[in-house]
């Protein structure tokens, strides 16, 4: 069990984390939240890399910063930016990770392999990472996170600047790992979880806006979402009172629009409207549409 209690933080005079409170049990999370939200930085602290101003972390209700070598033997971490060396082979890139993680030098090759094999990597191991693909380097990432067998895995922004292809393999690697361990990964990418995420924490301006299970969520937005047909030059007036969360246009030049709203002031411009369950991607719009008190497609970005 992982635990953060009254979290803050500040960087000079800019506060970027305000009192959170959470705990984490096994499963996958996702922290969800816009470029800027301190999703990173709250990673960072969770990871021991960072010192929080006030409030504590624990493991198992341990402060990991009292037992940080006693964490970090149980702590898996995939950071977001991709650094290692591209001239080892991904199997000695792995078997350095797992000595500087003090696995012993007898268990480091079946470690290794171990890891290669759930990410899809063993038949490329001997190629040097200079040779990778985007996509294989950020497997490989998972693969150190994984060496010694944490219990705690923590991504932050798995799959940054990774084709539609790879983001699935990632998102299918980071569910078939998950089992009888605490997964967080922190993304502004809905799809990245809105498919294996046991609990969804929606982080804005360093506060936890909303959270709980996908269900659950999307349970809060029970009758304000709907699906109508509007004329071309409606569009624009309808972005002024509603939250837009799709636009497809169709072949007899209408427009096939979903969206949510919180009253009925939409009614003069959309003559049939129909009601339609909420997705996660329309309760990360709504409830960051409500954090810069505004309406329209542009109130968030997925």
């Amino acid at each position: 069990m992982l635990e953060i209690k009254s979290l803050n933080k500040s960087y000079g005079k800019k506060k970027v984390l305000f009192d959170l409170n959470y705990t984490f049990e096994d499963g996958v999370y996702g922290l969800l939240g816009p470029n800027g939200a301190g999703k990173s930085t709250l990673i960072q602290i969770m990871t021991g890399n960072l010192i929080c101003d006030s409030g504590s972390v624990s493991y198992c209700g341990k402060d990991i910063r009292k037992h940080s070598r006693e964490y970090r033997q149980v702590l898996g971490y995939v950071p977001q930016l991709q650094g290692m060396y591209e001239m080892f082979t991904a199997f000695q890139f792995l078997s350095y990770m797992a000595a500087l993680k003090g696995i012993p030098k007898q268990k480091i090759p079946l470690e290794a392999e171990a890891a290669l094999e759930i990410v899809g990597l063993l038949d490329v191991a001997g190629k040097k990472l200079s040779t990778y693909s985007g996509g294989m380097k950020q497997r490989i990432l998972i693969a150190q996170a994984l060496l010694g067998q944490p219990k705690v895995l923590i991504l932050d922004e798995p799959t940054a600047g990774l084709d539609p292809k790879e983001r699935i393999k990632i998102r299918n690697f980071i569910s078939r790992i998950a089992e009888e361990r605490t997964v967080i990964i922190a993304t502004h990418v809905v799809s990245d979880v809105d498919s294996i995420a046991k609990e969804i924490l929606l982080l804005g301006e360093g506060r936890i806006r909303r959270h709980g299970s996908i269900q659950e969520l999307c349970s809060q937005l029970s009758g304000q979402v709907y699906e109508a047909r509007i004329k071309s030059e409606a569009l624009e007036k309808l972005e002024e009172r509603v939250v837009i969360s799709n636009i497809q246009e169709l072949p007899d030049s209408t427009i096939q629009v979903r969206f949510i709203a919180k009253d009925e002031n939409f009614r003069g411009l959309v003559t049939e409207a129909a009601e339609v369950s909420a997705n996660l991607q329309e309760v990360y719009l709504s409830a960051f549409s409500e954090q810069d008190g505004r309406s329209g497609e542009n109130a968030g970005a997925v």
